[in-house]
């Protein structure tokens, strides 16, 4: 018996999603964009009914896997799915000490189920994988857990159908929409969410003087990540041994009518500092050295309230469902904004004792990243911290509604207006398809959906900042016996890691590496032989393909007099922007 039900836009995504798997033409892996506090679990728990409810196949009943990297949230999705009648379901994960595949609906970890695979699921073919958190599948790693698990399974029956989850469909920077997860259903956004009141609102605490802060505004990333080194973090939290109990004190003071606080530290070093500021009982310390067991105890005594601080390292932005929790603290800089919105998010679920979320914002956050992102839950934070520290403020010609002197769009209200919010823009991207006016950040057109970014663009959305040209002497190009392309950029200034170097596939049958060859045409800003089109080197040998189009494409084309480059975590070059001139 079914004792949870769907909420309406939930029973919308899942329709959608049963219509995608059944369809004829099903088109690969779909990712279900849905934000924390969405249901998540329940979304999943729907499919699992459903494939529960199914009439048998001829020689067995329907299966579905889910697949989660912890075992709190594969407890978690398993109970959601046992509350919404799912009642022939097993669980399989170490961590929570239970391996069983009895049931065709079966709830397991990444880890657990990949060392079973020639085990337990050498022969046990299913109809749907499910994915939790798909946005951290490395899909273009195959030798990953994740991807030998799935091609372990695809291998057992071609037609598993795989859905993935996530509320942040990104790997950085870079939507995980394209070779591998091909489609996307639903956009369960957090600020549609609060709007809809199945979240509650955050509001915005800044520090009360410079003494309760911490100054992280000359700290950058580390090279080529959003991460930050915790050894400089350390440095200068330690630099003043007294300013985190000072903070903890403006803390304390905050929250002391506040149900649950969540407070993101630096270091394990750093919760050391903070706990000495606790009174003692009332907190407790979970980084990533904490053993499965004792995580899952401390979080079930947050959740129950008889913990009030939750003191972590980043471990807890993720996975974790404590709806008691109405106030975040940030003690630490944060570099990226799918850490922030997951961190925030983490406060925002309904709890029958609040009505909000407090952010006391005590490591900059919002005054680094804030103002660089389009969404109405940072522009209305930034606005109350200009008010604060009062900074002189813009007033908006359209509804005189005032504004962070670094808003792009007015965020006053407008009920004519889609998205309820007034359609004035300090600064803006002009749509190509339908001329309406975007953020200038925007990936699609907000009324037209059409694609605003360019090539460039979406090479230079990179996490730290643009970096100066490196002047350029020239370039060496020349096929390669494998049917690549080597082009090497000859550098003005000597670098210990060499000349930036890249390798182009035009006549690969793969097609990530022709599009990665047309982007880079395009990024080089000639236009060589796209004229043609790449279907003429399908024709040819890879090694007939490379000589041609070095010699008809590449040897006309004049090298840049400037580039701007950075290194991925692989240690490849990615060439972002040139000049000419």
């Amino acid at each position: 018996m079914t004792s949870m039900q769907l909420r309406p836009y939930q029973a919308e995504v899942h329709n959608d999603c049963m219509e995608y798997l059944k369809a004829a033409n099903y088109l690969g892996p779909a990712v279900i964009n849905a934000s924390v506090g969405a249901g998540k679990s329940v979304l999943i728990a729907a499919i699992a009914k459903h494939c529960q409810d199914a009439p048998p196949l001829k020689d067995r009943p329907v299966r579905a896997i889910s697949i989660q990297r912890s075992g709190e949230l594969c407890s978690q999705n398993s109970e959601a799915a046992f509350a919404y009648g799912v009642n022939r379901q097993s669980i399989f994960s170490a961590s929570l000490n239970r391996k069983s595949n009895m049931y065709p609906i079966i709830f397991a970890t990444e880890g657990t189920l990949y060392r079973a695979l020639k085990t337990e699921f050498v022969n046990h073919p299913v109809d749907i994988l499910m994915i939790d958190e798909c946005h951290m599948c490395p899909f273009d790693e195959p030798d990953t857990q994740f991807m030998q698990i799935i091609g372990h399974f695809m291998r057992l029956n071609p037609n598993t159908r795989i859905l993935g989850y996530t509320g942040s469909p990104y790997r950085g920077t870079d939507t995980i929409i394209g070779k591998f997860w091909t489609n996307m259903i639903g956009n369960i956004s957090t600020d549609w969410l609060i709007d809809q009141g199945w979240l509650v609102p955050p509001s915005f605490g800044w520090p009360d003087s410079q003494d309760t802060e911490f100054d992280f505004k000359e700290l950058q990333p580390k090279y080529g990540s959003w991460e930050f080194d915790e050894k400089q973090l350390d440095e200068i939290i330690m630099g003043d041994p007294t300013r985190t109990q000072r903070i903890m004190a403006e803390v304390l003071h905050k929250t002391q009518d506040r149900n649950g606080v969540l407070i993101f530290c630096s270091s394990v070093k750093h919760t050391e500092e903070v706990a000495k500021s606790l009174p003692m009982g009332s907190y407790c310390v979970i980084t990533g050295a904490t053993g499965s067991a004792e995580r899952m105890d401390l979080l079930a005594k947050v959740k129950s309230g008889e913990i009030k601080y939750c003191i972590n390292v980043s471990v807890l932005t993720t996975g974790v469902n404590l709806p008691i929790l109405d106030t975040i603290v940030f003690l630490r800089p944060i570099g990226s904004l799918v850490l922030l919105t997951q961190s925030i998010g983490r406060g925002l679920r309904l709890h029958e004792d609040k009505t909000d979320c407090l952010v006391l914002d005590h490591g900059g956050v919002m005054e680094r990243i804030g103002h660089l992102y389009n969404s109405p839950m940072l522009d209305e934070a930034e606005y109350e911290r200009a008010k604060k520290e009062e900074k002189e403020l813009i007033t908006c010609p359209n509804c005189s509604t005032e504004n962070s002197p670094h808003a792009r769009r007015c965020r006053g209200e407008d009920s004519s207006s889609a998205d309820n919010r007034c359609e004035f823009f300090w600064s803006f991207k002009e749509c190509p398809h339908c001329q309406a006016q975007n953020d200038p950040t925007a990936q699609q057109c907000r009324k037209c959906n059409g694609e605003l970014r360019d090539p460039n663009e979406k090479l230079l959305n990179t996490p730290y900042a643009d970096q100066d040209y490196e002047p350029v002497t020239g370039w060496n190009i020349a096929p390669l016996k494998n049917g690549s392309i080597k082009v090497e950029y000859l550098l003005e200034a000597e670098r210990k890691d060499g000349n930036p170097i890249v390798y182009l596939n035009p006549g690969s049958s793969s097609h990530g590496a022709k599009q990665a060859f047309k982007q880079w045409l395009s990024v080089n800003k000639e236009s060589g032989g796209q004229g043609y089109g790449l279907h003429i080197l399908s024709k040819q040998s890879p090694e007939s393909a490379a000589k041609f189009v070095v010699k008809y494409w590449l040897n006309p084309m004049k090298p840049p007099t400037g580039i701007k480059f950075r290194v991925n975590g692989k240690g490849k070059f990615v060439i972002g922007r040139v000049t000419r001139e």
